[in-house]
């Protein structure tokens, strides 16, 4: 139940709408796997043969439109096209479809949208912070010391809290790693809610939190890897709000 990309939808709602009829095709039953035409779901044992089922439905869960998507019509390029490492070969230039009533036609133009997978579906950017609107960050976690990073005042650089003039100076690639994490922040996919806290390492996360001038205060729960060869993590993230503390005013002498 996680929200679907809005632009996404309306390209794909507009690609159907666009769909022009370029050739009416003659399928018997025995070619419609050669044009990847078998359905999905009747006859699930032939993936390579079978199209993709689209279905349109109104607000009621009732059935507008049902189409199938078969594979793409390649177009030749002639023989004295481009040639060498630059040439390009055949092209994709238009798409087998069947409608529900069984009648076989070649649009003009492929829908590639609507053959993409699930999980490009999904609206991968979710949070966006601009670092300067950042006020502090800390990161914790078992088995560390404690990061805290503070900005004295608007505009003004990040001070590490607790560090000593003599300790040196702050790695300021690392600070704007730190402070550009929640800017255009996006994920490649939804974890099954049935994953256990210890199969993703959120039983013993390293948490990062960033508070923000306005008063958001987001907070990031980072897990094990997804396999040991990738630098992919499970991550949660929860975002509260918090009123911002107000300046107070220098208090004034008495008269």
């Amino acid at each position: 139940n996680y929200p679907a990309a809005f632009d996404k939808i309306a390209d794909s709602l507009l690609q159907l709408r666009a769909m022009k009829v370029g050739q009416v095709m003659t399928v018997s039953p025995s070619q419609q796997g050669a044009f990847k035409l078998l359905d999905p779901v009747a006859m699930p044992g032939r993936p390579e043969q079978a199209g993709l089922r689209v279905e349109l439905c109104d607000e009621n869960d009732g059935l507008l439109a049902s189409l199938l998507i078969g594979k793409p019509f390649m177009r030749t390029v002639p023989g004295g096209g481009m040639q060498g490492p630059l040439a390009l070969g055949n092209y994709p230039d238009g798409q087998y479809v069947q409608t529900a009533d069984g009648r076989v036609f070649l649009v003009a133009q492929t829908i590639d949208r609507l053959t993409e997978d699930a999980q490009s579906w999904l609206a991968n950017e979710f949070i966006d912070v601009a670092a300067a609107d950042i006020q502090d960050i800390s990161v914790t976690g078992p088995d560390r010391a404690a990061i805290k990073l503070v900005r004295p005042q608007e505009g003004q650089p990040f001070t590490l809290k607790g560090m000593k003039d003599q300790e040196g100076t702050l790695n300021t690639a690392k600070v704007n790693q730190m402070s550009g994490a929640l800017n255009w922040l996006g994920f490649d996919d939804i974890a099954a809610p049935t994953l256990s806290p210890n199969k993703t390492g959120l039983d013993h996360a390293i948490v990062f939190e960033a508070k923000t001038r306005q008063g958001q205060i987001y907070t990031m729960r980072i897990g094990n890897t997804l396999t040991n060869d990738t630098f992919d993590r499970y991550v949660r993230v929860a975002v509260t709000w918090q009123a911002p503390t107000e300046p107070q005013a220098p208090e004034k002498p008495d008269d």
